[in-house]
C-alpha cells in the first residue's frame, strides 16, 4: 500500500563529529545533554523518543529518531503549556503527519534550533521552518528531500483514493504552515526533482556514481533565503557545492546520495524553480 513517510529510504550510519566555531561551546553543551537524556532513544536512525529537560534561558526539547513509537499526545500536552523552548534535534526524518502536527504546535515558540548531525526529510521540512534561529554545526546535514505540497504529484502515482485524499490534506496543512511562516511551498517541490542530466554526469565523472536514487539535498543556507525566503539560518554551517555535500555524505553512509540542489545554477542565477 502507498505510504507517505517522508523518510529517507536508507538505513543510515551517522558518525559522531564535533560542531564549529561562534556557538560551539553552547550548542554541544545542549547536545550533549540531550545524548544523555536519551541515552539509546537518541540515534537518528531509530524509532524515535523525546525529553525536556530545563535550562538557564529556555527549557530545553530533546527530539531523535523516526518518532515513529512516542506517545504524541504526551509530547503535544507538554508543548501546549510551554510558550518557548529550544529544541535539539537528530533524526533522519519519519512520519509526515506526526511531524506536521508537531510542528503545527510549535509554531511561534521555538527559539532555537539546535541540528545535532542530521536533520532530514520530515525533520528539515517541519522542524527548520519554525526556529527563529537554526544552529547546525561542523559536519552537520539538513537535507530535503520533498514533501506534500499543492505542485507535485508524483508521489501520488498509483497511489488509491483514500491515499490520495490524504496526501491533499497534508499538502493543504503544510502550505498554510509555510505561508504563515513566510517560507515558499515550492521548496518541497524543488527538492522532490530528480537531478539534472549534468548533476547526474558530474557525479559519474568526479565520483563514479553510475545512477541511483538521490537521498536528498542539502541546500545552502544562501538558496534557502534567497529562493524560498529563510531568515533564520544566519548560524547554519554548510559543506559548500555538490561535490562537498556528496563527500560528506559518503563519510556517513556509501548509500547516502547527497547533493546540494536538483539542478544547475545559470549566469550566477539561482535555479528556484520547481522544474527544470
Amino acid at each position: 500500500m502507498w505510504n507517505w513517510t517522508g523518510s529517507v529510504f536508507i538505513a543510515l550510519t551517522l558518525l559522531f563529529v564535533s560542531h564549529g566555531a561562534g556557538s560551539a561551546a553552547e550548542a554541544d553543551g545542549r547536545i550533549q545533554t540531550c545524548r544523555e537524556k536519551l541515552g539509546n532513544g537518541g540515534t537518528p536512525n531509530g524509532s524515535g523518543g523525546w525529553i525536556t529537560s530545563e535550562w538557564e534561558t529556555y527549557p530545553l526539547l530533546c527530539i531523535a529518531g523516526s518518532l515513529q513509537d512516542i506517545d504524541l499526545t504526551s509530547l503535544l500536552s507538554v508543548l501546549a503549556i510551554t510558550p518557548r523552548l529550544d529544541i535539539v534535534v537528530r533524526s533522519t526524518g519519519g512520519p509526515v503527519e506526526r511531524w506536521l502536527l508537531i510542528a503545527e504546535h510549535l509554531a511561534g515558540k521555538v527559539e532555537r534550533l539546535y541540528v545535532d548531525e542530521a536533520c532530514f526529510s520530515s525533520c528539515a521540512n517541519y522542524l527548520v521552518p519554525i526556529a527563529r534561529t537554526v544552529v547546525a554545526g561542523t559536519n552537520s546535514l539538513v537535507v530535503w528531500h520533498g514533501g506534500p505540497n499543492p505542485i507535485t504529484s508524483e508521489p501520488l502515482d498509483g497511489a488509491g483514493v483514500a491515499d490520495a485524499i490524504r496526501y491533499d490534506e497534508l499538502a493543504a496543512r503544510t502550505k498554510d504552515l509555510y505561508e504563515r511562516l513566510g517560507v515558499d511551498i515550492r521548496l518541497l517541490a524543488y527538492t522532490a526533482a530528480n537531478p539534472s542530466p549534468k548533476k547526474i554526469a558530474d557525479l559519474r565523472r568526479n565520483h563514479g556514481i553510475k545512477t541511483g536514487p538521490i537521498s536528498g539535498y542539502a541546500l545552502s543556507p544562501r538558496r534557502l533565503e534567497r529562493c524560498f525566503g529563510f531568515n533564520n539560518l544566519r548560524s547554519m554551517w554548510h559543506a559548500g557545492g555538490d561535490d562537498e555535500v556528496f563527500q560528506l555524505g559518503q563519510k556517513r553512509s556509501e548509500r547516502l546520495l547527497v547533493l546540494e540542489s536538483p539542478f544547475s545554477d545559470n549566469d550566477n542565477r539561482f535555479g528556484c524553480d520547481p522544474k527544470p
